[in-house]
């Protein structure tokens, strides 16, 4: 217990000397930390290589309102890979390799770091197999999409 005390100081301190934050408003301040798909944020980690960056995410970052997360590199994918989309509740590669449990691994950590983090909302890449919410690729590789 000990060791997250001494963490949460460091956090605390960071925190109010970048943002003068006190420690009477901190927790109101970390209640509002948002997880963000890392390749909104700017940062190259999609399958090809490339990001798709949204200058309102990029600048939550900035901000320090945001903590960029991509569950694909989490679950131990390298980047550039294979591309990858789901079929049912499985994700395959182009070449048809199983890699769901590298998806769920990388899921469990984006989770638990949201969860450290207290964030209460998420900002995540549409279309993808690991963030798509919503509409994502039906698992043909034919650009289809899927709700």
């Amino acid at each position: 217990m000990r060791g997250i005390i001494i963490s949460t100081s460091i956090a605390c301190y960071s925190l109010f000397s970048k943002n003068k934050y006190t420690r009477e408003n901190y927790t109101s301040y970390i209640s509002k930390m948002k997880i963000v798909s890392a390749c909104l944020a700017g940062i190259k980690c999609r399958y090809d290589g490339r990001a798709k960056t949204s200058q309102k995410v990029v600048q939550l970052v900035k901000d320090g309102d945001a903590i960029p997360v991509c569950p694909e590199q989490l679950g131990g994918l390298t980047t550039p890979r294979i591309a990858a989309e789901a079929r049912g509740e499985k994700v395959f590669t182009r070449k048809g390799e199983d890699i769901t449990y590298k998806f769920e691994d990388g899921a469990k950590e984006a989770l638990r770091i949201a969860l450290l983090a207290n964030c209460k909302e998420a900002i995540l890449k549409s279309k993808s197999p690991s963030c798509g919410c919503g509409k994502i690729y039906d698992g043909s590789f034919t650009g289809k999409l899927i709700s």
